[in-house]
């Protein structure tokens, strides 16, 4: 599985950064979606930070079945 996500060093593990507009502009701690990702069977194999390549991507991870 591949995915992207806005990915912030926080001590919640969720956050709306717009609060008018939920799910909008939605941030995630890095602990929150490997335990997220863990739940539901995967185990996540790389991260990559923002803008690979200067691309307009989130946060990238690759996942792969337990």
């Amino acid at each position: 599985m591949f995915f992207s996500a806005n990915i912030q060093d926080m001590d919640e593990d969720y956050k709306e950064i717009i609060p008018d507009h939920p799910t909008a502009h939605s941030a995630y701690s890095l602990r929150c979606l490997t335990q997220i990702c863990e739940r539901t069977g995967w185990r996540v194999l790389s991260v990559v930070a923002k803008r690979p390549g200067n691309l307009p991507i989130q946060n990238s991870l690759l996942c792969a079945p337990v």
